[in-house]
């Protein structure tokens, strides 16, 4: 087992509770597209201005946390990813928001991302047995599209 140990205080267990009662009512999904990204990179350039920031004494290296961390990429506003959606059969991540997408639920399909529709969204975003907490809030989701939704996304 890896990592460091967590001792209580401002944590994800503290605010995953408030979590699904925030966005219970939500009917609205964002949906990130990165092109000429690399999440390897973008790490590194976070990193790099870290180290920096550390090297000219404005932050103590022992006092860097998680948040200091995330202020340096690229879009340090981007909420976490709940769903991975990848497309054209391939079955990984392909290096695409390793920081955002840590506890991301994934999903695999062979469609190509130009033939996908509203029936192959309602597909990914729909509940299984397997499905965690990322997906739960989708329960209360009214209704899905349905056998005669458009074809477009």
């Amino acid at each position: 087992m890896g990592g460091q140990p967590r001792g209580p205080g401002r944590g994800p267990r503290r605010r995953t509770p408030a979590r699904p009662a925030r966005t219970r009512r939500q009917t609205r999904l964002a949906l990130t597209l990165c092109l000429n990204y690399g999440g390897r990179a973008e790490l590194t350039r976070a990193a790099r201005a870290l180290a920096h920031r550390a090297a000219t004494g404005q932050i103590h290296p022992a006092r860097i946390h998680e948040a200091d961390l995330a202020a340096q990429l690229s879009l340090p506003d981007l909420p976490d990813v709940d769903l991975l959606w990848r497309t054209g059969g391939e079955h990984r991540v392909s290096n695409f928001l390793p920081w955002h997408a840590a506890y991301a639920e994934l999903h695999f399909t062979d469609a190509l991302w130009p033939d996908t529709d509203r029936r192959d969204l309602w597909q990914a975003v729909t509940p299984t047995p397997a499905a965690g907490a990322a997906t739960a809030a989708l329960r209360a989701c009214p209704s899905g599209p349905g056998p005669t939704a458009p074809a477009a996304v």
